[in-house]
């Protein structure tokens, strides 16, 4: 009975290793999401700044400090004065002890405006960082849409070349028994197994295209590529109705209302606008060292000889201070100059993000639009290679067309049959790349 139990447990151990994980799409995205570095990065950024704009809110309160102080002195003589004798030899010694405690506030009354100016430094800070937080997020997604669609693709072209060698397998079969009864000739033979070990050639390179393909979106979701997973989502279809072209043409016909939403949307447009903020709030807080810095501070102190009589001696003080800088050698006016050395560097950067949004809307546009033809084309091309297949297979069967024009109509067939895949995925990944150029990809 006890062998029979670890059997049984071994086996199911067995067949739970051979299981295959499937994951979809959105499971893909979820797990790049939680476990992408540079999200991660991007995210501590965030909490980093958040805690600034805290720090900053601070200067505007007194602090509080509180202090106590207790100091021993003992001394010791050898010679003593005695009055009417002078001074003798005699050792004395004495103690003295010190009690003090203090508690002391302060608060900056006006410091050129520096404190404002660095809470909006960090807000702006902030919300660049955010902004950044969520256009990592975005590209993060529309790499795992391309690996992802990427792995779909080398799946279906390894179908493809699947079917293919099993048409070319059953063909060699029909040579063969042709070749039996003195209908073809041997030389037919002969080219068909070479056709036929081809396509076991290409059969092999699909399938380690796809591996790699595979191994690649592991990589990026952080997975351990030698473990055996599946890839499939149902909402991902190989048929497209092409009827949605003319509306998605409709919607891309204006370049210059695409590119103003983008530039309304893109994070990383509004993380620059907020970095520019923040450099100007720079430029504030620097000017400030020009101004003075006026202060004010109590303190209220306890002292004593004694730790018995320390609440009776007490002292109360209180002042305003005031300070105005004369000279620094120089140091305040280069932080102006780098502070508004910054905004410029910031007001380029924003200009070139804005240059990049538009690049990058015009070339999702065009390549949309190139999908959509090349689409369109290779369903025509499937289906003129199908006939001419077909119709090579007719010929060659009752003996009126040779073997090189069946080879060679199978090959448009294949290829054919390839390019459309291509196309499928080149237009989805399109698709999803206006949507990433636009600022829209998010998680569904």
């Amino acid at each position: 009975m006890r062998k029979l139990f670890f059997v049984l447990l071994f086996l199911s151990g067995f067949v739970f290793a051979q299981t295959k994980k499937t994951l979809t799409l959105s499971e893909c995205i979820l797990i790049a999401l939680e476990n992408n570095t540079t999200i991660k990065q991007a995210e501590y950024t965030v909490q980093s700044q958040s805690a600034s704009v805290m720090q900053s809110y601070g200067i505007f309160l007194p602090n509080l400090n509180l202090s106590g102080n207790w100091n021993r002195t003992q001394r010791e003589s050898d010679l003593t004065f005695i009055p009417g004798l002078g001074t003798v030899p005699f050792r004395t010694q004495q103690i003295l002890n010190s009690f003090s405690t203090t508690a002391s506030t302060s608060i900056i009354l006006f410091n050129g405006f520096a404190n404002f100016g660095s809470v909006n430094r960090a807000k702006a800070n902030y919300l660049s960082a955010d902004y950044n937080f969520k256009r990592t997020r975005q590209s993060v997604i529309f790499q795992t849409y391309q690996l992802y669609l990427n792995v779909l693709r080398n799946k279906q072209l390894l179908k493809v070349a699947e079917d293919n060698l099993k048409r070319s397998q059953r063909q060699l079969e029909r040579i063969l028994e042709a070749n039996r009864v003195g209908s073809v000739s041997l030389a037919d033979v002969y080219k068909q197994e070479v056709q036929v070990g081809n396509d076991e050639l290409n059969l092999i390179r699909a399938q380690a295209n796809y591996d790699k393909a595979k191994a690649d979106l592991l990589v990026y979701l952080g997975l351990i590529p030698s473990d055996d997973y599946e890839f499939d989502d149902p909402s991902i279809k190989m048929e497209i109705d092409t009827t949605e072209f003319s509306a998605l043409k409709e919607q891309v016909k204006n370049l210059d209302v695409l590119i103003s939403k983008a530039i309304d949307t893109r994070p990383d447009y509004k993380g620059a606008v907020a970095s520019l903020n923040a450099a100007k709030s720079g430029v504030t807080v620097a000017m400030s060292g020009y101004m003075p810095t006026i202060s004010a501070s109590a303190s209220y102190n306890f002292n004593s000889n004694e730790f018995s009589t320390l609440t009776k001696n007490r002292s109360i003080g209180w002042g305003i201070n005031i300070s105005f800088p004369i000279f620094d050698r120089l140091q305040l006016q280069t932080q102006v100059q780098q502070a508004k050395i910054n905004v410029k560097n910031a007001e380029v950067q924003l200009e070139q993000t804005k240059r990049q949004i538009t690049a990058d809307v015009k070339k999702a546009i065009l390549d949309l639009e190139s999908a959509m033809k090349q689409l369109e084309v290779a369903e025509r091309q499937v289906k003129s290679a199908e006939l001419d297949l077909k119709t090579a297979e007719e010929k060659y069967n009752i003996g009126a067309g040779t073997l090189l024009d069946l080879l060679i109509a199978t090959a448009n067939y294949t290829t054919a049959v390839s390019s459309r895949v291509n196309a499928i995925y080149d237009y989805i990944v399109a698709k999803t790349q206006l949507q990433y150029a636009l600022g829209e990809l998010d998680v569904e």
